[in-house]
């Protein structure tokens, strides 16, 4: 049997508190990523990538850059083989392309493909962790609301509409309802069936990722615990360790 003493256990509880996640910085603006993992702890900037010289600027006014971290100023010429180890891949892929700032123009953005090249340093380097925004997947979703809020009142409606046709009074704003809906439905050219799919893999995608985010939290929220109890902890191995050579001490007496 394999014994486990306190100086191990010393070992493994440094090892837990002091690993650093390496991380490289894609479209790195000012570094709102950087920011968040700095306050968070336990992460080591590798390198960034940012075309804007003025964000650039900015970013390395704001963040204390280590020598050795490597520099990329546009994010489509980068060598993935060149690159420094790293862990996590984190990224802002511009958002103009998809949101309300922009023209939603999507892929036909240029800008809006940038996220590929996320995708594709994520499959030549294969970092453990990759952290990107959830802009895609929440814009889809807005741009769907209506109808997938058609969707859910067709379903809910469907007992009034039948109330209101068997001649039951009152009924008249949900029929109403009812009718906007289905209107909204048949006038998008999509059949109901690949909508209703196409929202539940959204929302399921979406469910998955916030799911990861509460993971990874939670992961940070014990790294903290941890770090904050590490003085009693070190305290209570000492008061141990000194234990065991007391023990160690009288049972060569006793020889």
């Amino acid at each position: 049997m394999k014994a486990s003493s306190a100086f191990c256990l010393r070992c493994r509880m440094m090892e837990v508190t002091n690993d650093l996640i390496r991380y490289f910085d894609m479209f790195a603006g000012i570094g709102g990523f950087r920011a968040g993992l700095t306050r968070a702890g336990g992460f080591q900037c590798v390198g960034h990538c940012e075309i804007d010289k003025y964000a650039d600027a900015s970013y390395r006014a704001i963040h204390d850059i280590g020598e050795e971290e490597v520099y990329y100023p546009d994010a489509r010429e980068i060598d993935p083989g060149g690159m420094p180890d790293f862990d996590l891949l984190c990224g802002g892929f511009p958002c103009q392309s998809w949101s309300a700032a922009g023209n939603r123009l999507g892929f036909a953005d240029p800008r809006g493909t940038l996220f590929f090249e996320i995708a594709r340093l994520a499959e030549a380097r294969k970092p453990a962790y990759l952290l990107k925004q959830r802009t895609i997947l929440n814009v889809r979703k807005k741009n769907r609301k209506k109808l997938y809020d058609a969707l859910a009142d067709v379903a809910a409606l469907a007992p009034a509409k039948q109330l209101y046709e068997d001649g039951l009074s009152g009924m008249e704003a949900e029929y109403a309802r009812y009718l906007e809906a289905v209107a909204e439905l048949d006038g998008c050219a999509i059949p109901r069936e690949r909508l209703f799919n196409e929202q539940v893999e959204i929302y399921e995608q979406l469910a998955q990722i916030n799911r990861d985010i509460r993971a990874e939290r939670k992961k940070l929220a014990l790294c903290r615990e941890i770090q904050s109890r590490l003085p009693q902890m070190e305290h209570d191995i000492d008061k141990i360790e000194e234990r065991e050579g007391e023990v160690k001490h009288d049972e060569r007496r006793r020889r």
